[in-house]
C-alpha cells in the first residue's frame, strides 16, 4: 500500500517507480487555493486522484468536487474525542502560557493560511468579548486584521 496526502511530482515520480497494489491519496486540502501553491499543482493533485484506488478528504465542499473525479472517495469529517480530549482540560496539564487566559476558550491549533477566516474571527472576538481565542501555529498569512482585539 502506498499512502499520500501530497501530490507533488516527486510523489508522482516515486509511485512509478515503486510496486504497490493499493495507492491511497489523502487529499487534506484544495492545493491550488492556496496562495503559496505551484501553478503545476492542479493538473497534479487531478492525476494523483485519477490513479489512486482509494481517497479520503474531510470538506463537505472537497468531497462534491474531488467525487466527479474518483468514484472511490471517502468523506472523513474532522472531529475530536471529546471524552479524550476534555480529560487534559480537566487536569492540571495545562501549559503555563494559556493558563491564565480566561474561559471559555475558543481554540485553533494549525497553519494559519488563507482558509481561516479571519473576518470571522474578528466577529466573534467583537461580538463575544467574553469569549478567548486562542491561535496556535506558524502564521502563513498576515494577521493584521484580527491583531488587538
Amino acid at each position: 500500500i502506498l499512502w499520500t496526502y501530497l501530490p507533488i511530482k516527486s510523489i508522482h515520480d516515486l509511485a512509478d517507480e515503486l510496486h504497490y497494489e493499493i495507492l491511497i491519496y489523502d487529499c487534506v486540502a484544495q492545493f491550488s487555493a492556496h496562495t503559496y501553491a505551484s501553478p503545476k499543482i492542479e493538473s497534479l493533485d487531478y492525476m494523483m486522484h485519477r490513479r489512486a484506488n482509494l481517497v479520503f478528504v474531510d470538506a463537505f465542499n472537497l468531497f462534491q468536487k474531488k467525487k466527479r473525479i474518483n468514484k472511490n472517495i471517502v468523506q472523513v469529517p474532522a472531529g475530536i474525542n471529546h471524552k479524550y480530549y476534555s480529560s487534559f482540560y480537566k487536569s492540571e496539564k495545562i501549559p503555563a502560557d494559556i493558563k491564565n487566559i480566561s474561559s471559555p476558550i475558543i481554540g485553533y491549533i494549525g497553519s494559519l493560511h488563507n482558509w481561516l477566516d479571519l473576518k470571522l474571527i474578528r466577529f466573534i472576538a467583537q461580538s463575544r468579548p467574553d469569549y478567548s481565542i486562542v491561535l496556535v501555529g506558524p502564521a502563513k498569512v498576515d494577521l493584521l486584521l484580527i491583531q488587538n482585539i
